[in-house]
């Protein structure tokens, strides 16, 4: 698949780990769109790509899927980052939940990464 067809999703685009992702794939021109809490401070993470062509932003949380499986539609990879000081069983629980509404979406590709431990 070229770089053209391919659209990805990144959730937890605005910690360190998900925002080298999404510096990454827009440098290589891939239509990427990010999954934040906090659109402000993805548009001043992001602020030299906002006009680039390849960077959506979708304002959403981990507490509902609604959002995210309308958002999803479309893409052909998910890079899923959570973290968040939960029980691990909470983390896999919301891991499970966004990785099924993704396939169900057509998303041929989930990379999932942990960094809850990465930060500590």
């Amino acid at each position: 698949m070229s770089s053209n067809q391919e659209r990805v999703f990144v959730t937890g685009a605005s910690g360190n780990i998900g925002s080298e992702i999404v510096k990454s794939l827009i440098t290589k021109q891939i239509h990427t769109t990010i999954y934040v809490r906090d659109e402000q401070k993805a548009k001043e993470l992001f602020k030299n790509d906002l006009n680039s062509g390849y960077l959506s932003i979708i304002v959403g949380t981990y507490a509902t899927l609604d959002v995210f499986t309308k958002a999803i539609q479309g893409h052909t990879r998910l890079f899923l980052l959570y973290a968040g000081n939960f029980k691990p069983t909470a983390m896999s629980e919301v891991k499970e939940k966004f990785a099924r509404a993704a396939f169900e979406q057509g998303v041929h590709q989930i990379v999932d990464l942990s960094s809850a431990s990465v930060s500590n």
